[in-house]
């Protein structure tokens, strides 16, 4: 089985921005802590990567979770809606991926009870995307999946390729050294 680029197991950091109190905290460290800030780091794994919370709250008002080659930002209040109103960017940086080099070439977003968002709403680059979330409001339940399209060179491959690859190649060296000697004698 070929070995493919993902970004689970990379360190991921995201921020937020807002001209209010809003601040960033990993799944980890969300509870009990009192202490957030506009940027925090996580390595994706499976699950809630990352909370967004107004500082004077203490309770999330959106969630991110990573997967292989997306990002899903959600509401995280249970019976809630949510709308930020203002000015809002969350970015998620250092998008690397982990069984090949890579980068990010395009997107596709879908949405579940949002309003007022789109793709012009996104923005990419080689390795960090950003999502403008000033107007959109959120219902309970809703979410929306930015699904990165990318391109990977070098892949890694895996050891069972490897080991073909080099029981191949010591073959042919053994069946050359037996030619050159039979040629040679």
């Amino acid at each position: 089985m070929p070995a493919y680029a993902t970004l689970i197991g990379d360190t991921v950091t995201t921020s937020i921005e807002t001209p209010f109190p809003f601040s960033a905290a990993t799944a980890e460290s969300f509870w009990p802590t009192t202490t957030h800030q506009p940027s925090v780091s996580n390595t994706v794994g499976s699950g809630v990567e990352f909370f967004y919370a107004a500082t004077q709250h203490q309770f999330p008002y959106l969630k991110s979770d990573l997967s292989d080659s997306s990002i899903t930002l959600s509401n995280a209040l249970a019976n809630g809606s949510t709308s930020f109103g203002l000015f809002a960017l969350i970015s998620w940086t250092d998008l690397d991926w982990i069984g090949s080099t890579g980068e990010i070439v395009g997107f596709t977003l879908s949405t579940v009870g949002t309003s007022n968002l789109d793709s012009s709403d996104v923005a990419f680059g080689s390795n960090w995307v950003r999502l403008d979330i000033s107007n959109v409001g959120w219902s309970p339940n809703s979410y929306a999946t930015v699904d990165l399209i990318t391109r990977h060179v070098g892949s890694v491959p895996d050891s069972g390729s490897t080991a073909i690859l080099t029981g191949l190649g010591l073959f042919c060296l053994s069946g050359l050294r037996r030619l050159i000697n039979r040629n040679g004698t």
